[in-house]
């Protein structure tokens, strides 16, 4: 059997942070209708929606597919607080499965999406710790067209960290996976070695993304723009956003989520207790440091700065190495 094939051994953990959203019912559906292999299937949801009243009953016009294969965390509304701990919670519906795809409630998928997911990762994560990330194109819930006619990625700065703002708009069109310094959360499939470990700190409000890929890169894994649009998803003007589409907009920011980020990236070392067993707990791995990830994104959370490199979002693939000449050989001007 070839090593790159995709097999009823390929089990996929599905993880969906669901806040109010109308569109989950049929990304469900989706979901399964799309995969190559369904049986192979397994979703986690942390559903948030009110659970005490009928305010939500429209999340459930559509009947939820292949329910033996759906867990779900029902927490009401009230309760939420904000993604992270969403998140959190959805990785622990995690059951063993041999691959994970992240993605947001609000997603449609292609045909065989699945099967080329695992595909293409295998063909890639022979001996490494690979993790597939992307920007995905947008779709119209009335007719789940994709307004996108050409495949394009965007690449640059995305960082929603209280000590940075910005988003770097640098479309291009890749052939081949490359690596990169920042994850889109609504897009992510990686290896489940890493559903060992706790990804998303509970108490971090939004500030999910960095945190994220910086615990998968000090465990040395890989991080790569993948090259193909297997999952869509509908992106909504934040203007236009409501009570019941995405996330609960008054648990974005406070104090102590900020105290535990600039903890964690060392920008502001927190004297509490509480934040600093909070950090701990988050448990970042040894392979690589903190400061290897900033040599390799070219940020710098001490001084707040990015190189012209991170900007442009093109990396080169991370290299193990200690020469100060390499170093700013591989961190060259654009």
């Amino acid at each position: 059997m070839l090593q790159n094939s995709y097999t009823k051994e390929d089990t996929i953990f599905v993880q969906i942070a669901s806040y109010r959203d109308p569109e989950l019912q049929h990304t469900l559906q989706d979901l399964f209708k799309k995969a190559k292999r369904p049986e192979n299937i397994f979703v986690g949801i942390c559903h948030q929606y009110d659970m005490k009243g009928d305010e939500d009953n429209h999340l459930f016009t559509v009947p939820f597919p292949r329910k033996n294969q759906i867990r779900i965390d029902a927490i009401d509304y009230r309760q939420s607080n904000g993604c992270c701990f969403a998140r959190n919670r959805s990785q622990k519906l995690w059951k063993n499965e041999k691959w994970t795809l992240m993605i947001d409630s609000h997603s449609r998928f292609e045909e065989n999406w699945d099967e080329i997911l695992v595909c293409d990762i295998k063909k890639i994560n022979q001996g490494s710790k690979v993790l597939f990330t992307g920007f995905p194109h947008h779709y119209n819930p009335e007719d789940n067209i994709t307004n996108f006619p050409e495949l394009v990625y965007l690449l640059g700065i995305r960082l929603n960290l209280p000590i940075f703002s910005g988003f770097a708009n640098n479309f291009i069109k890749i052939k081949q996976p490359l690596s990169t310094a920042y994850p889109f959360q609504c897009f992510v499939f990686l290896d489940s070695f890493f559903m060992n470990e706790s990804l998303f700190i509970e108490d971090a409000k939004r500030f999910d993304e960095l945190p994220f890929l910086l615990k998968i890169f000090t465990h040395g894994g890989i991080t790569l723009l993948y090259d193909k649009n297997v999952v869509n998803h509908f992106w909504i003007d934040p203007k236009d956003r409501n009570k019941n589409v995405s996330r609960s907009e008054t648990t974005l920011y406070d104090n102590k989520a900020k105290k535990i980020i600039d903890h964690l990236f060392m920008v502001k070392k927190s004297n509490c207790n509480n934040i600093k067993e909070i950090v701990k707990k988050f448990n970042l791995g040894k392979t690589r440091t903190l400061r290897d990830y900033e040599r390799f994104s070219g940020l710098d959370f001490r001084k707040m700065k990015y190189r012209e490199h991170s900007k442009q979002g093109i990396f080169q693939e991370w290299q193990e190495v200690s020469n100060i000449q390499t170093i700013k050989k591989i961190f060259q001007k654009i």
